[in-house]
């Protein structure tokens, strides 16, 4: 089932999809709206020859935990397989977090965490000074995950651990 995003009203009163993600042979995909006077869609007389009336993408699966988060009601539609696509695709990044972690820093996740937020305390450090050491000096992966962590972004997939 399509993970619908949102919906309009055609010319004869019907409502049609104008946005919706789902997942197809291991890949989240988009289909969107592109042609807003398309006769096939009802939305007007476009015949559409040249150019398709809706468009569709390859997403990531950050941009689909994003929608989620933005719309949190959206997670009773996601089918058990597109439910463990994600969950897997969350444990893999805690695993390969982990091991940048042990690797680069020789510690756990949450401990370099806490050694952030000493820093960041002994050097009076304010919130910007704070992002910008972390994008200068972290690997993206562990970059991500701090700045989720001491909230310097909004940004979050807490709403998949309510499921």
């Amino acid at each position: 089932m399509p993970l619908i995003v949102s919906e309009i009203e055609n010319q004869y009163g019907e409502k049609i999809v104008d946005e919706e993600y789902y997942l197809e042979n291991g890949k989240w995909y988009c289909e969107k709206i592109n042609c807003y006077s398309s006769e096939a869609l009802g939305l007007g007389s476009c015949q559409c020859v040249s150019h398709d009336p809706i468009d569709k993408f390859e997403v990531s699966r950050e941009t689909i935990l994003e929608i989620i988060q933005e719309n949190p009601l959206l997670i009773k539609d996601l089918t058990e397989e597109e439910w463990r696509d994600l969950e897997n695709y969350r444990k893999n990044k805690r695993y390969r977090l982990e091991c940048v972690c042990k690797e680069i820093y020789n510690l756990e996740p949450e401990e370099l965490k806490e050694r952030l937020l000493e820093f960041k305390e002994r050097f009076n450090l304010s919130e910007k000074e704070l992002k910008k050491l972390l994008k200068e000096e972290m690997p993206k992966i562990v970059r991500e995950y701090l700045e989720e962590e001491l909230n310097l972004k909004n940004k979050s997939n807490k709403v998949m651990k309510q499921k």
